[in-house]
C-alpha cells in the first residue's frame, strides 16, 4: 500500500495506550520544550519567564532567563537541573550516565551552540554542533545525535561538523566534547538526506526515515547502515520492535496517520493503517511527537500519551 492508498477511505481510530498528566510547574515557571531520554522518560523543559508569549520590548540578556531541565516517569521527576537559558530554540537530551546536552537549533558560523551539562548545572564543554537541528538524541554510551533538517543538511553543513575525512551529513554522530565520529556521507547510496523528519535513537540501533523519497535508515553501532525504500510520505518518527515498526504522521489530513509495517532484509510491507485518536491540529499543535525504540510520545493538551509498536499490532491482529 502506498501513502496514497487509505488516504480516500476511512480508517480506524487508536487511542494511546497509556497518559500521564505532566508534573506541575510551580509558580513562576513556564513550559517550553520536551524531549524522551533514551530510558524511556520525559524529559522536561521549563523556563523561568514566558518565552512562548510575544515579546513588546527586546529579549532580556541571555543569563537574565534560567533554564530548568527535569525527567519525568509518569509518576516521579528526577532531579532538577539549572542553568542560564542561552537559547531561544533549544534541543536537548538527558545522557545515560548523567547529565544534559543542550544545543540551539540554530547556529551562526563559528559560533559554539551546544552545552554539556552537568547535573547540577555546571557547563563541562562548549562545542559546535551546526545549524538547523531538527533532532538531538543521545544513545546508550553517551554518544550525541543530530539530524539537520535542509539549511543544515544542504546549505551550512560544513559549520563546525564533520572531521578529517568526513563529510558533513543530515545525521551525524559526536562525541560529547564535540567531536563528529560518524556520518553516512553525502550520497547515502543514492537517497541523500535533504531533510531528517525522523529519529529514533535507541540503545544500540538508529533508526531515521527522510525526505525527499522518506527511505528507512537504520544505523548499526559499527556505523554499517542499511536502507529501505518506502512508499509512505511525510513521516515525522519511527518506532521499531524487532521487524514490526510505526511509521507515524505525513501531509495535510495524514498528521494522526499511524501505519503499521513488517520489515524483511528487503522489503518494507504494510500491514495495518490506522488515525491516531487524539487531536492536535494545526491550531493546537502537539508540544512533541517523537518515538524512542518501539513507542510514539505525544505531549498534548498537558498530558503525556505512549502507544507502542505493540499494541498497534494487537489492534491489528499481527503476531510476531
Amino acid at each position: 500500500m502506498s501513502s496514497s492508498e487509505g488516504n480516500g477511505t476511512a480508517r480506524s481510530r487508536i487511542a494511546p495506550s497509556s497518559t500521564a498528566p505532566l508534573p506541575e510547574r510551580g509558580l513562576g515557571w513556564f513550559e517550553l520544550a520536551y524531549a524522551v531520554t533514551v530510558d524511556g522518560r520525559l524529559a522536561c523543559l521549563d523556563a523561568s519567564r514566558d518565552m512562548q508569549a510575544p515579546r513588546r520590548e527586546p529579549s532580556p540578556e541571555p543569563t537574565s532567563t534560567i533554564g530548568r531541565l527535569t525527567a519525568f516517569d509518569g509518576e516521579w521527576q528526577g532531579n532538577q537541573t539549572y542553568f542560564p537559558l542561552e537559547f531561544d530554540y533549544p534541543a536537548f537530551d538527558e545522557l545515560p550516565g548523567g547529565g544534559w546536552i543542550i544545543a540551539d537549533a540554530r547556529c551562526r558560523q563559528g559560533q559554539d551552540n551546544a552545552r554539556h551539562l552537568a547535573e547540577d548545572g555546571t557547563v563541562l564543554g562548549r562545542f559546535c554542533l551546526g545549524d538547523a537541528i531538527e533532532h538531538l538524541q543521545c544513545d546508550g554510551e553517551g554518544r550525541i545525535w543530530c539530524g539537520y533538517w535542509d539549511e543544515g543538511a544542504l546549505i551550512n553543513r560544513a559549520w563546525g561538523r564533520g572531521g578529517p575525512g568526513m563529510a558533513a551529513s543530515g545525521l551525524m554522530r559526536f562525541a560529547t566534547d564535540g567531536t563528529a565520529l560518524w556520518s553516512p556521507g553525502v550520497a547515502l547510496a543514492g537517497f541523500p538526506i535533504v531533510d531528517c523528519y525522523a529519529l529514533n535513537v535507541g540503545r544500540k540501533e538508529i533508526w531515521s526515515c527522510y525526505y525527499t523519497d522518506f527511505p528507512i535508515l537504520r544505523v548499526e553501532p559499527s556505523g554499517k547502515h542499511h536502507l529501505w525504500s518506502n512508499d509512505i510520505s511525510g513521516v515525522k518518527a519511527i518506532a521499531m520492535d524487532r521487524h514490526l515498526g510505526l511509521l507515524i504522521g505525513g501531509y495535510a489530513q495524514d498528521s494522526h496517520r499511524i501505519v503499521l509495517f513488517r520489515l524483511s532484509s528487503h522489503e518494507v510491507k504494510i500491514l495495518a493503517v490506522f488515525d491516531l485518536d487524539l487531536g492536535f491540529s494545526r491550531e493546537r499543535p502537539a508540544r512533541l511527537l517523537v518515538a524512542r525504540h518501539d513507542t510514539l510520545h505525544v505531549v498534548w493538551d498537558e498530558h503525556w500519551h505512549r502507544l507502542s509498536v505493540t499494541d498497534v499490532a494487537l489492534a491489528a491482529g499481527v503476531y510476531y
